[in-house]
């Protein structure tokens, strides 16, 4: 997981499952494309900046690559996972930009990730995989409702 972390991270941006799905995207001529520097502005104004944000770095690598490598991301479910990245762009844009009483997970947005978590669950049979799809839908739970400080101050 590191190896592919600090690939994606710093050395080839290319490698990450963000391009790879915008690849995919234009290859079977769709309109979706992911904000590179959006993407990178979390990062590293907000992920690297705590132990939790550096999990889900390698989280998203991690099962990023597997959504690739197992046909989860196809043209037909393309559009269900670009709208969540969008959706995951704004709470995390929220974590960092937003008012303190501002709410990122809300019960739609734990819905709808528990959703994707399911779907991951039903391809996979890997202890490790299981623990971060574990971890992800106990933050889920954990953070939903939460305001911005509250959340933060937790991380």
């Amino acid at each position: 997981m590191v190896g592919t972390e600090l690939i994606c991270i710093s050395q080839a941006p290319s490698t990450c499952p963000q391009t790879q799905i915008n690849s995919l995207s234009d290859n079977h001529g769709l309109t979706y494309s992911l904000n590179d520097q959006v993407s990178y502005n979390i990062r590293d104004s907000l992920m690297l900046l705590y132990t939790k944000g550096q999990e889900y770095i390698t989280y998203y690598n991690v099962l990023g690559q597997i959504a690739l490598d197992s046909g989860l991301i196809t043209r037909k479910t393309l559009a269900s996972y670009y709208n969540f990245a969008i959706d995951v762009q704004k709470a995390s844009t929220m974590l960092m930009r937003g008012q303190s009483n501002d709410v990122p997970v809300t019960r739609s947005f734990k819905s709808n990730a528990i959703r994707f978590i399911e779907n991951f669950r039903a391809i996979i049979n890997d202890p490790l995989i299981e623990d971060i799809l574990d971890e992800i839908e106990r933050d889920l739970i954990e953070f939903e409702g939460l305001t911005v400080t509250q959340i933060l101050s937790k991380l």
